[in-house]
C-alpha cells in the first residue's frame, strides 16, 4: 500500500505508512515480515531522497532474507540496496549486490526481477560515470519493456456498478510494477542519452514518459521534470530549454502537493541554474 500511495502522488502518507510497517515488522520480529516491510519502504526511502535510512532498513531486511534462506527475497532487497549504494557512491558493495542478485536471477528464472537489475546496474553505471555502458544497457532495456504490459497495482472499482452488472473496466489508478519498472528505466536513460549525443534516443524516452506518468503514475512525474532539468543543464542543445523553468515549476507543485521534501529541496536547488539559463 505505501508503494501505491507513493506512486499515486501520496508521498507524504506513504513515508508515514511505510515507517510504521517497519517499526511494527521489527518489534513482532517475524522474518519474512521484515523482508516484506523492508520491500515496500525501499521505493518509499528512493522516491524521497532518504538513502541512509534506507540503506539502514534494506540491511535489515537483506540480512533477515539471508536468514531464512529466501533467495528472491535476498535478491529484490539486494537490488533496492545496491540502488541507494549507488546513489551514495559506494559502488564496491552495490557491485557485489549486483553481482549476486544477476546469480540469484539466472539460477532461478527470476526474469522481471532480472530486469531490473539491468535497471539498477544502468543506473549504477550512469553514477559511476559511465554514461556510455549505462545508455548501451537501458536503451535495449527500454524498448523491450515498452511491449510489456501488466496488472496494476492499484484499481478502483464502484462495487455498485459491479453488483449491477454494469461494470466494464475497473479505473486503473497505478500503474503496475512492470510499468513501474519501465518507466524509471526511461527516466534513467535520459541523462546517458544526453551524455551519448543520441538526440533521437533522448526524444523516444521524452515521448514514452509523458504517455505513463500523465496517466497512471503521477509519483514519478516530478522525477522527470527533474530529470529532464538535469538534462538541459547538461546539454549544449537549446532546443528543450525553453521548458525549463515550466518543469521547475511543475516539479515544484507537485513535491508540494504530493508533501516530498526531497522534490522541494531540488527545485531550490535548482533554480538559479534554471535562471541562468534565460
Amino acid at each position: 500500500m505505501s508503494e501505491a500511495l507513493a506512486l499515486s502522488g501520496s508521498y507524504g502518507r506513504a513515508l508515514s505508512l511505510c515507517s510504521k510497517v517497519f517499526v511494527d515488522a521489527a518489534e513482532i520480529g517475524t522474518l519474512i515480515g521484515i523482508c516484506e516491510a523492508a520491500i515496500s519502504c525501499g521505493l518509499v526511502y528512493d522516491l524521497g531522497g532518504h538513502y541512509s535510512g534506507g540503506i539502514l532498513v534494506l540491511r535489515e531486511g537483506l540480512a533477515a532474507a539471508v536468514s531464512l534462506g529466501d533467495e528472491p527475497r535476498r535478491a529484490k532487497l539486494s537490488l533496492l540496496l545496491a540502488r541507494l549504494l549507488a546513489y551514495k557512491h559506494q559502488f564496491d558493495e552495490a557491485a557485489l549486490l549486483l553481482a549476486a542478485t544477476e546469480i540469484i536471477c539466472t539460477k532461478f528464472g527470476l526474469h522481471e526481477l532480472n530486469d531490473e537489475a539491468l535497471a539498477t546496474r544502468g543506473l549504477f553505471c550512469t553514477e559511476r560515470g559511465d554514461l556510455a555502458e549505462a545508455f548501451a544497457i537501458l536503451y535495449p532495456l527500454a524498448q523491450r519493456l515498452s511491449n510489456k504490459v501488466d496488472s496494476p497495482l492499484y484499481a478502483r472499482v464502484s462495487l455498485g456498478a459491479a453488483s449491477e452488472g454494469t461494470l466494464d473496466q475497473p479505473e486503473i489508478v497505478v500503474g503496475g510494477p512492470r510499468q513501474v519498472t519501465f518507466v524509471r528505466v526511461v527516466i534513467d536513460l535520459m541523462l546517458p542519452a544526453v551524455g551519448s549525443g543520441d538526440d533521437d534516443a533522448l526524444q523516444w524516452a521524452i515521448n514514452q514518459i509523458e504517455t505513463a506518468v500523465y496517466d497512471k503514475l503521477f509519483g514519478l512525474r516530478p522525477y522527470y521534470y527533474l530529470t529532464f532539468i538535469y538534462c538541459v543543464l547538461q546539454s549544449s542543445s537549446t532546443g528543450f530549454k525553453n521548458l525549463a523553468s515550466k518543469y521547475l515549476k511543475y516539479a515544484a507543485e507537485d513535491g508540494k502537493i504530493s508533501k516530498n521534501e526531497y522534490i522541494k529541496q531540488e527545485v531550490q536547488r535548482l533554480t538559479p541554474h534554471v535562471k541562468a539559463l534565460r
